[in-house]
């Protein structure tokens, strides 16, 4: 069985790519052959450009001499949508079948702002498409609500993590705050600093705020540095994975404030290492965190509700190992060994039906 992925390039930074790489690193079902065909890079606006060429000229000779049984297109909003809706239909065209596998955070804010003719043309694409993954029931509900996707043709997998052996877990009882993602609003990396600023000294003195990932880098420094908090904030900006997984093994709290989502791989791996979580009830999140059990719950862009939750937890020590506790039980499903088992069955099946 041959599966060709198709989706940004593996050293693009993002959820999706991290996705693919974990995928491509770890799946080894025998009789599964995997290739990653990139759609598009985020070095420069050309390689955008060229790798979409390139798999547009490509396709007839990948069609003759290297025909996959099944394409996977991983897709997102904006250019992300066009690109992939070209590639879907072309592929149809050429009767092999395809999955679209949805990540995006911004679709339902994306999607009504079309003009209608231009709905139509997204929807039409995603209702010829073989199967729909997503990643939570909200979003299965929008696209069969607003797309007119066939429920039966959508299957829910939310993304997955490597868990690490619980032995390997350290126990910390430091007060070492992480927030990791793009810098920005979508994020709520500004409502999280302006919310550390308002934590009593006695809390600040003793505490620190990592924030780390890409995007607005320099706003939230200028940000920090206005609220005279450099000596408890530290915006690292985008870090290599040793790097950056010191870090998540280090911390206590794993605060992700975002004001839309699907379902954050940063969450799901800051809860596989244990870590008590601060969030928003926004995209999936809510169908994984439960208030008070396995974690806190605020209200997007709710800067005191932010702060109150931190201040909260880095006070109560107990209830933040109870949460820390109960978050690695609630993503143990999770795993990468029971996703490549559900997403194999989905391939199969994909196949099957369309014979």
């Amino acid at each position: 069985m041959k599966i060709m992925m198709i989706g940004p390039h593996l050293k693009v930074k993002g959820g999706i790519s991290s996705l693919e790489k974990m995928i491509m690193e770890n799946y080894n079902e025998p009789g599964v052959k995997l290739e990653m065909a990139p759609s598009m890079n985020d070095f420069w606006i050309l390689g955008r450009i060229t790798h979409f060429s390139v798999h547009i000229f490509s396709l007839p000779l990948r069609f003759l001499f290297n025909r996959p049984d099944l394409v996977h297109i991983h897709f997102s909003h904006s250019m992300s949508t066009w690109r992939k809706q070209i590639l879907l239909r072309l592929w149809k065209l050429l009767r092999v079948p395809v999955i679209m596998h949805s990540h995006s955070s911004q679709f339902a804010q994306f999607y009504p702002k079309l003009p209608k003719f231009l709905q139509y043309f997204v929807s039409k694409g995603l209702q010829k498409a073989d199967r729909m993954i997503v990643l939570s029931e909200s979003w299965k509900e929008f696209y069969v609500s607003k797309c007119g996707v066939n429920p039966s043709n959508i299957f829910i997998l939310p993304t997955p993590s490597l868990l690490p052996n619980l032995s390997d877990i350290k126990n910390n009882s430091n007060n070492l705050v992480l927030f990791s993602g793009r810098i920005g609003e979508r994020k709520g990396t500004f409502d999280l600093i302006n919310a550390w600023s308002k934590l009593p000294e006695s809390i600040l003195s003793v505490s620190k705020l990592i924030i780390t990932g890409d995007g607005k880098i320099n706003e939230a420094k200028k940000l920090v540095n206005k609220l005279s908090l450099n000596s408890s904030v530290r915006v690292t900006g985008w870090l290599p994975e040793y790097e950056f997984k010191k870090y998540l093994e280090d911390c206590s709290i794993y605060v992700l404030p975002s004001n839309n989502e699907g379902l954050p791989m940063g969450l799901i791996e800051a809860m596989a290492y244990q870590k008590a979580v601060i969030t928003t009830p926004v995209g999936g999140i809510p169908e994984l965190i439960i208030n008070g059990n396995n974690g806190l719950l605020v209200n997007p862009g709710d800067i005191n509700e932010l702060s109150k939750a931190i201040e909260k937890l880095i006070i109560n020590k107990e209830l933040r190992q109870v949460l820390a506790s109960n978050a690695r039980i609630s993503v143990e499903p999770m795993g990468f060994k029971n996703y490549s088992n559900k997403i194999l069955s989905i391939w199969k099946g994909t196949i099957n039906s369309a014979k």
